[in-house]
């Protein structure tokens, strides 16, 4: 019967320290994500703000950033991200391509779109 006594013991101190042990793994998980520099900080003034995404394809996209008050669409592939141009006013018509003033030889918005996804399914660009 001492035998039985014997296990049962260390079957509960086993047990006692395996609690203990994921206590503190939970508690240093815990830590580790509040105190973590890789935890985003929410602050009243953000610099950059994603408000668009439009995919064409798993792996290429365009996207629309506000970095610091200034609209910029940027084209993402695997292999590279581009700016595309930046966008001056809200509706979307005025569009400077790499910070350098619009000009009638360049696409339109809408043209630019087209030859971001025309890139993405291989054919050429062709402005109408």
């Amino acid at each position: 019967m001492e035998n039985t006594t014997d296990i049962w013991g260390a079957f509960l101190r086993t047990a006692s320290v395996l609690i203990f042990v994921i206590a503190l793994l939970l508690l240093f998980l815990y830590l580790l994500k509040r105190f973590s520099s890789f935890a985003t900080v929410k602050s009243e003034y953000e610099m950059i703000k994603v408000l668009a995404v439009h995919h064409f394809s798993p792996k290429e996209k365009i996207v629309l950033v506000d970095v610091m008050d200034k609209k910029m669409l940027i084209g993402v592939t695997a292999q590279s991200i581009n700016s595309l141009g930046v966008i001056e006013s809200g509706d979307g018509n005025n569009i400077c391509r790499n910070s350098e003033p619009h000009s009638s030889t360049e696409p339109s918005l809408s043209g630019k779109f087209s030859l971001l996804k025309d890139s993405a399914s291989g054919e050429k660009y062709h402005e109408e």
